[in-house]
């Protein structure tokens, strides 16, 4: 889920959950805190397109290294424990050059699960 919102601002300054808590992999962060937080999320699919490159020219590659990739990937696991862990994954097409980066599993339902049963 990504590229496209449409979030409830007043949701997100209600609960706390902020883009900038993480430098990359931010859209994994808020959708995971909202999932934790016990709030579903909806995605549609109709306009689905298929990314056939990562870190592209441009967005993010003009910061994202191999060490900026997996300082967040760190970050994002140890702020959602424990439904996120850290894999290394070969870059088929990934810029920068990079041919293996540190990337990360996430288990959306449980932490949807954990956070619907531990609500307020």
């Amino acid at each position: 889920m990504f590229t496209m919102y449409a979030l409830r601002a007043d949701v997100l300054l209600r609960e706390g959950i902020k883009f900038d808590d993480v430098q990359v992999m931010e859209d994994f962060h808020v959708a995971l805190s909202l999932l934790r937080k016990g709030l579903p999320n909806a995605i549609v699919q109709q306009w689905c397109w298929s990314q056939t490159k990562s870190n592209a020219a441009g967005g993010c590659s003009t910061f994202r290294t191999a060490e900026v990739q997996h300082d967040n990937a760190a970050k994002l696991a140890e702020l959602h424990a424990p439904f996120v862990t850290l894999v290394e994954k070969e870059s088929k097409a990934w810029g920068n050059g990079l041919e293996t980066r540190t990337d990360v599993r996430v288990a959306w339902k449980k932490a949807l699960e954990w956070g619907v049963a531990n609500r307020g």
